[in-house]
């Protein structure tokens, strides 16, 4: 029950960074500026799989197969998200932002009533990759030794060895580990922007 609960606390927040990220997207698209914001939201992607974790299981679950599963998840949806949403967002004009402002609506409105519904397919979509993600390490883990739970095959060389580190050095060592793993989405990016497609639609 544990698992399910951090499971679909860990969907319902990306779900709603990724809704944030594809205001930052359109707002780059109609604008020319919300790079901070992009990467912002890319950061909070990376390390939001804490929180459903600790949610669960508490501080402890930094180690366990659960958390790992959550941020191998996240992580390997986050560049299919971009595409998605760098896809999505060219087709919203820039035309109905003015028309929700003439009809009074501020910014939160034009998120609600303006893009949130023009990108409701392609979050539901991320929304299915996610789960899908987060369930995949689960195909790759070893019983341990005391058959109390599994291990993943990559735990140890991601971790550095957690039995020798205090779980204060754990959690830096995910942190950074989140953080780098920032670098190749955030490269994912700039290359769906500078593509001949992107080229030809922003022309």
């Amino acid at each position: 029950m544990d698992v399910l609960i951090a499971f679909a606390a860990n969907l319902a927040g990306m779900l709603l960074i990724y809704s944030l990220l594809a205001l930052a997207l359109v707002r780059f698209s109609w604008h020319g500026r919300g790079i901070i914001a992009f990467l912002v939201t890319i950061v909070a992607a990376e390390l939001f799989w804490m929180a459903p974790a600790f949610l669960a299981f508490g501080p402890a679950s930094v180690n366990t197969p659960v958390s790992y599963s959550i941020w191998f998840g996240n992580w390997l949806v986050s560049g299919f998200s971009i595409i998605i949403l760098c896809q999505a967002v060219r087709r919203v004009p820039r035309q109905l932002e003015d028309s929700a402002r003439l009809d009074g609506c501020g910014s939160v409105g034009i998120y609600w009533h303006v893009l949130l519904p023009l990108v409701r397919r392609e979050l539901i979509l991320i929304g299915f990759l996610t789960a899908m993600a987060m369930s995949l390490p689960f195909w790759f883990l070893l019983p341990t030794d005391s058959g109390g739970g599994f291990f993943p095959l990559w735990l140890g060389l991601l971790s550095g060895g957690i039995a020798a580190s205090g779980q204060s050095a754990v959690i830096g060592r995910m942190i950074a580990g989140s953080l780098i793993a920032t670098l190749p989405i955030i490269g994912i990016f700039f290359i769906a922007k500078r593509s001949p497609q992107t080229a030809r639609l922003a022309k």
